[in-house]
């Protein structure tokens, strides 16, 4: 287990620090997570497709993480049953 900060209807992304565990990892077109990225509060159908995997046990986080096979970069989502990222924390691989 490792710690992340999540914020919560996030604007800009920030480094970790909370505890969490991811569920899955979804890699996404360079282009479409550029979108994601500068736009974390909008619908996606790869949140919509995967809220099974995002949820908060114990205070630990499962959460997807997104990231795009060109960087070594990505984002934890945890979005509490919503279409978008509600919560998200920026990760290094």
């Amino acid at each position: 287990m490792k710690k992340v900060e999540f914020k919560f209807n996030a604007v800009e992304l920030e480094m970790p620090q909370d505890e969490y565990v991811i569920e899955k990892t979804i890699e996404i077109d360079k282009e479409s997570f550029i979108r994601f990225i500068s736009n974390l509060q909008m619908d996606y159908d790869f949140i919509k497709e995967n809220k099974k995997y995002m949820y908060n046990k114990k205070g630990v986080a499962h959460c997807i993480y997104v990231t795009t096979k060109d960087d070594n970069f990505g984002v934890l989502v945890d979005s509490e049953g919503y279409d978008y990222a509600r919560y998200t924390a920026f990760l290094y691989r």
